[in-house]
């Protein structure tokens, strides 16, 4: 085969079929096909045949011109190599400018790309340094750096006090109260009012009677270690949670104590609501005389069951109404101390597959006597019975922790009271619907 002709590239756009011999090459029209003559273009013996229609676009109509297109028709017969050549040269002018066109169509397409970006640069250096604030005079006219007003550290202070502010705050203590400071309260009784302690005794399982005479916003002797009094906690950055408190007949002073303590005790930018759930009482002053008294209180829900559901279906019943980050399940019967609701969101807020329980501290039935638990706190273990029990710390997870205050981990916990993340709750399934009244729920959920 012999070259007949030589060019850097050239395009065609239009629908032609190429012969060399007896083989034909079909190219579509519409589209752009490159060539290296060097390579391509070369003919048979007997020359370069095209076929019965072949249009060969001139520079003349590449400008778009009204000379028309160049057409040649051969019906198979031999032509010669001049004339072959002629036909070529045509194309190559016309590829030529649509080479052209290729090369001023990249060049606008970079300037248009430089022109975006330095836009950009100029909308940056508005929305940046525009922004700032100018730098002020001083008196000899000359202009002085700026120092940008950041809050003293008396503000940062009052900022922090400020978010650690409960819902209510707590009335001025009274030392002389019973039961104040969660001292033991005993009194001189009369034989009638004797008769009374000994009938709440009885009802109650826990000397009402004796309860009744506490105030319901009474303090507690702050004796944590030092440690955890000394512990400060990026407010900002813990979760909201939701009280949920699940009652059946309690007795009026200790369900209220329980409801101010958290009030009193929580910071108000970290509790949502406190829901009370009354699994159908049938107590009278948990009826209208309740209601009426939640409904002076802030953030204070109360939701009634229309049947007896049991301990387990009444919280669950109360988390659905809860809108919190968190879920803090507590007793009716307990008393919160500052400082309680920090350290569990926290541990939360660093790893939302953890449920935290608090420490328990004990409140005397009778004397209603508070007893702070200041020593090593116990783990939550079971037997073959599966009853829970509590545990020492093993040794080795006594060597892990770094301070005292270091959280434990525990098997199991106890199911009074605890929190866990909403979402991680529903993530293991919640309670088991079927479990009745109160027991065995804490060990099942520390299985999942």
């Amino acid at each position: 085969m012999q070259c007949i002709g030589r060019a850097a590239q050239l395009s065609f756009l239009f629908n032609m079929e190429l012969y060399t011999g007896q083989h034909a090459v079909h190219v579509p029209s519409l589209s752009i096909i490159t060539f290296d003559l060097d390579i391509a273009l070369c003919g048979a013996e007997r020359g370069l045949l095209f076929g019965e229609d072949v249009c060969v676009l001139t520079a003349a109509q590449e400008r778009q011109t009204a000379a028309p297109y160049i057409c040649r028709r051969a019906r198979h017969e031999e032509i010669s190599k001049l004339e072959v050549w002629g036909s070529l040269t045509g194309a190559v002018i016309g590829a030529g400018c649509q080479v052209m066109k290729i090369r001023w169509s990249k060049k606008v397409a970079l300037l248009a790309k430089v022109c975006f970006l330095f836009s950009l640069l100029w909308l940056f250096y508005l929305l940046i340094v525009r922004s700032s604030p100018p730098s002020l005079p001083d008196k000899d006219g000359e202009r002085d750096v700026v120092v940008r007003d950041l809050p003293s550290v008396e503000e940062v202070e009052e900022d922090s006090s400020s978010l650690l502010r409960p819902v209510y705050e707590k009335q001025p203590p009274d030392s002389n109260a019973p039961g104040e400071y969660g001292r033991a309260t005993r009194l001189t009784l009369s034989p009638e009012e004797k008769k009374e302690e000994e009938a709440s005794i009885e009802r109650y399982a826990i000397n009402i009677f004796i309860s009744d005479k506490i105030s319901l916003h009474r303090h507690i002797q702050d004796n944590r270690m030092h440690e955890c009094k000394a512990k400060k906690y990026n407010i900002r950055h813990l979760p909201t949670t939701s009280v949920v408190i699940a009652f059946y007949n309690e007795a009026w002073s200790t369900l209220l104590r329980t409801i101010h303590s958290v009030l009193e005790t929580t910071p108000a930018v970290l509790l949502k609501e406190v829901i009370l759930v009354d699994d159908f009482s049938d107590r009278g002053y948990l009826k209208s005389q309740l209601a009426q008294y939640v409904s002076n209180l802030e953030r204070v829900r109360l939701i009634r069951t229309k049947k007896r559901e049991g301990l387990v279906r009444a919280r669950l019943i109360g988390a659905t109404y809860a809108t919190g980050h968190v879920l803090t399940f507590l007793d009716c019967h307990c008393e919160c101390v500052p400082g309680w609701i920090e350290p569990l969101l926290e541990r939360i807020a660093e790893n939302e597959s953890t449920i935290v329980c608090p420490v328990i501290d004990t409140i005397d039935w009778n004397s209603f006597e508070f007893y702070m638990q200041t020593d090593e706190p116990m783990v939550g273990g079971f037997d073959w019975r599966l009853t829970f029990q509590w545990h020492a710390v093993p040794e080795i997870d006594r060597k892990i922790r770094k301070s005292r205050i270091d959280p434990i981990r525990s098997p199991t916990m106890a199911g009074g009271l605890f929190a866990v993340s909403k979402a991680y709750f529903e993530y293991l399934g919640t309670y088991d619907m079927g479990m009745e009244v109160w027991g065995g729920e804490n060990l099942e959920l520390s299985f999942r």
